[in-house]
């Protein structure tokens, strides 16, 4: 028998992620960036997806595709997201994201919390509530691989008597619109996959990466991390977050770590000098602190 074939999907979103997270302006070394991307992506397939679809998406497209489609929603919308949807309004953003503890990285259900400098889930939605003055949202999203992670933060949304009754995605696995259209939210993606894999660049390259739960670090002597960016790239776990093969993980790296210094030489042209410093905790996994100046 014949199985389906399945996808790797990989989402170019550096550019993006410099100027809608970090605030560079990167817009006139926006193609120098895009090559790099291209170049990447032409040798990361020598290591990851052997015997999937490759996908490659941009978070440009991304953005086009799902401004169209929220056109018409009458409901308040409220983003997950960040980085690929700079024309939703602050007003009606929240910043939520899984929290990866250094010394147990591959946590089966790890805590949600804030992105970091950002307030707490709770204070935030208590403003978002006041804001939109109505109980009956839908939320938008850059894509679910199995709808878990959505499903969770619609629990601290109820809790605050806003309740999600549609959801809007980039991307969704087969099996997480099932899943979470069975749980009373209406979803909509502008593509379905059968999921393998999907990763994003900037996690690939090191600019960003698994936030590091800082509660399970001892910051108590290191104060001036209280308030960093704290993270993970995917170069420290690359078979379990990138499904990249143990034999192929030296050559998988280089490739990460060769582009995160090409893309310093790009941002140097736009005078912002890119900084990943190791945060030693004695994890499993080293965490990065990432600096911009």
């Amino acid at each position: 028998m014949v199985l389906p074939q399945k996808s790797y999907l990989l989402t170019k979103d550096i550019a993006p992620t410099l100027q809608n997270r970090w605030g560079i302006d990167v817009q006139t070394v926006s193609d120098r960036i895009g090559a790099l991307e291209d170049e990447f992506i032409d040798e990361f397939w020598d290591f990851a997806g052997d015997g999937d679809m490759h996908k490659v998406v941009s978070a440009e497209e991304v953005s086009d595709e799902l401004h169209d489609m929220i056109s018409g929603e009458t409901r308040p919308i409220v983003c997950l997201d960040d980085v690929y949807f700079p024309w939703m309004p602050s007003q009606q953003r929240i910043s939520v994201t899984r929290l990866t503890d250094p010394h147990n990285p591959n946590e089966e259900d790890p805590p949600l919390g804030p992105r970091p400098n950002a307030p707490p889930l709770e204070t935030q939605l208590s403003q978002l509530k006041d804001f939109l003055g109505t109980s009956e949202i839908a939320l938008l999203d850059v894509g679910t691989f199995t709808g878990g992670t959505i499903l969770r933060i619609r629990e601290y949304f109820t809790t605050q008597g806003l309740h999600p009754t549609k959801l809007y995605l980039g991307f969704a696995g087969r099996e997480a619109t099932r899943v979470l259209e069975a749980e009373g939210i209406e979803t909509v993606a502008a593509r379905q996959y059968d999921f393998d894999e999907w990763v994003e660049m900037r996690d690939l390259v090191g600019i960003d990466g698994r936030k590091a739960d800082k509660s399970k670090m001892d910051l108590s002597t290191r104060q001036h991390l209280v308030n960093a960016y704290l993270h993970i790239p995917y170069t420290e776990n690359l078979v379990d977050w990138a499904s990249i093969p143990h034999d192929k993980i030296p050559g998988a790296t280089k490739l990460c770590d060769d582009a995160f210094l090409k893309l310093q030489g790009v941002t140097r042209q736009v005078g912002v000098n890119l900084e990943k410093k190791k945060v030693c905790d004695r994890g499993q996994v080293d965490v990065y602190d990432m600096i911009k100046n």
